[in-house]
């Protein structure tokens, strides 16, 4: 299986680098493929695909919780806060288990 992976790796970087050098070089994609003897179809397949491998990429962000809220309520937090997490809003009170909302994170995570 490290094979499979490490081909589809070497696939994805050889198109990466073609579709990069097309972007500067002011070609149209059909000028650019003549050019380098690419099929115009192929290269567009590409294109799309590690476009869409790009925008699936997710970031994480680590999300801190204090140990105890302050009992003053001017300098607690607010009564809510909303967290996106692709395409779902949670909205979370004051009161919230840090470990329920890690939980829910990560099954909404998984569900794209």
């Amino acid at each position: 299986m490290n094979g499979t992976i490490s081909k589809l790796q070497q696939k994805q970087e050889y198109w990466q680098k073609h579709i990069t050098a097309w972007q500067s070089s002011n070609l149209s994609q059909k000028t650019y493929c003549q050019s380098h003897g690419i099929a115009l179809a192929t290269f567009g397949y590409w294109k799309r695909k590690l476009k869409n491998l790009n925008d699936r990429q997710v970031a994480f962000y680590p999300l801190t919780v204090p140990a105890t809220l302050p009992d003053n309520p001017v300098t607690a937090s607010p009564a809510s806060i909303a967290v996106h997490v692709n395409r779902f809003k949670l909205e979370i009170q004051s009161d919230f288990c840090a470990e329920q909302l890690k939980k829910a994170v990560k099954t909404l995570e998984q569900l794209t």
